[in-house]
Protein backbone atom coordinates (compact mmCIF):
# COMPACT_ATOMS: atom_id res chain seq x y z
CA UNK A 1 0.00 0.00 0.00
CA UNK A 2 1.60 3.36 -0.96
CA UNK A 3 0.68 6.35 0.58
CA UNK A 4 -1.20 9.36 -1.71
CA UNK A 5 1.19 11.76 -2.74
CA UNK A 6 4.25 9.98 -1.93
CA UNK A 7 6.51 9.22 -3.94
CA UNK A 8 6.25 5.34 -4.68
CA UNK A 9 2.12 6.44 -5.04
CA UNK A 10 2.90 9.02 -7.64
CA UNK A 11 5.61 6.33 -9.55
CA UNK A 12 3.09 3.67 -9.47
CA UNK A 13 0.62 6.34 -11.04
CA UNK A 14 2.83 7.70 -13.83
CA UNK A 15 3.87 4.01 -14.63
CA UNK A 16 0.13 2.88 -15.17
CA UNK A 17 0.02 6.07 -17.42
CA UNK A 18 2.77 5.16 -19.10
CA UNK A 19 1.34 1.56 -20.04
CA UNK A 20 -2.39 3.43 -20.46
CA UNK A 21 -0.30 5.37 -23.23
CA UNK A 22 1.77 2.76 -24.57
CA UNK A 23 -1.82 0.79 -25.60
CA UNK A 24 -3.66 3.78 -26.93
CA UNK A 25 -0.71 4.13 -29.59
CA UNK A 26 -0.91 0.62 -30.19
CA UNK A 27 -4.78 1.09 -30.99
CA UNK A 28 -3.81 3.94 -33.24
CA UNK A 29 -0.88 2.25 -34.65
CA UNK A 30 -3.41 -1.05 -35.75
CA UNK A 31 -6.37 0.96 -36.63
CA UNK A 32 -6.55 0.88 -40.65
CA UNK A 33 -7.36 3.91 -42.57
CA UNK A 34 -11.38 3.36 -42.23
CA UNK A 35 -11.25 3.31 -38.94
CA UNK A 36 -13.09 0.06 -38.08
CA UNK A 37 -11.74 -1.56 -34.46
CA UNK A 38 -11.23 -5.25 -33.61
CA UNK A 39 -12.21 -7.09 -30.98
CA UNK A 40 -8.74 -7.86 -29.91
CA UNK A 41 -5.20 -7.48 -30.57
CA UNK A 42 -2.85 -10.68 -31.14
CA UNK A 43 -0.97 -10.65 -28.18
CA UNK A 44 2.27 -11.84 -30.08
CA UNK A 45 2.02 -9.53 -33.37
CA UNK A 46 -0.25 -6.57 -32.18
CA UNK A 47 -2.19 -6.91 -35.00
CA UNK A 48 -6.35 -6.53 -34.21
CA UNK A 49 -8.28 -9.89 -34.87
CA UNK A 50 -11.64 -11.33 -33.47
CA UNK A 51 -15.06 -9.62 -34.35
CA UNK A 52 -15.26 -6.64 -36.24
CA UNK A 53 -16.86 -3.20 -35.51
CA UNK A 54 -18.14 -4.15 -31.63
CA UNK A 55 -19.57 -1.25 -30.25
CA UNK A 56 -17.68 -2.33 -26.85
CA UNK A 57 -14.67 -1.40 -28.80
CA UNK A 58 -15.60 2.43 -29.50
CA UNK A 59 -16.87 2.58 -25.93
CA UNK A 60 -13.65 1.52 -24.68
CA UNK A 61 -11.49 3.50 -26.67
CA UNK A 62 -13.74 6.86 -26.01
CA UNK A 63 -13.87 5.39 -21.94
CA UNK A 64 -10.09 4.85 -22.15
CA UNK A 65 -9.84 8.99 -23.51
CA UNK A 66 -12.03 10.28 -21.06
CA UNK A 67 -10.45 9.22 -17.96
CA UNK A 68 -6.96 10.18 -19.97
CA UNK A 69 -8.56 13.39 -20.08
CA UNK A 70 -9.96 13.98 -16.69
CA UNK A 71 -7.09 12.42 -14.66
CA UNK A 72 -4.70 15.63 -16.75
CA UNK A 73 -7.32 17.63 -16.02
CA UNK A 74 -8.59 18.47 -19.51
CA UNK A 75 -12.14 18.99 -17.97
CA UNK A 76 -13.57 20.19 -21.92
CA UNK A 77 -12.47 17.30 -23.96
CA UNK A 78 -15.56 15.08 -23.94
CA UNK A 79 -17.45 18.45 -24.16
CA UNK A 80 -15.15 19.20 -27.30
CA UNK A 81 -15.56 16.05 -29.05
CA UNK A 82 -19.07 16.13 -28.84
CA UNK A 83 -19.19 19.90 -29.93
CA UNK A 84 -20.45 20.08 -33.46
CA UNK A 85 -21.13 22.92 -33.89
CA UNK A 86 -24.72 23.36 -33.49
CA UNK A 87 -26.10 26.20 -31.37
CA UNK A 88 -29.45 26.36 -30.01
CA UNK A 89 -30.33 29.49 -32.54
CA UNK A 90 -28.69 27.40 -35.64
CA UNK A 91 -30.31 24.12 -34.70
CA UNK A 92 -33.51 22.87 -36.81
Amino acid sequence: TYNYGSQKYNQAINGLNGWGDAFMRTVKHYTPANGYLSEEYNRNTGVPQGAADLTWSYASVLTAAFARAELRGQKAYAKSLADLGITANTAA
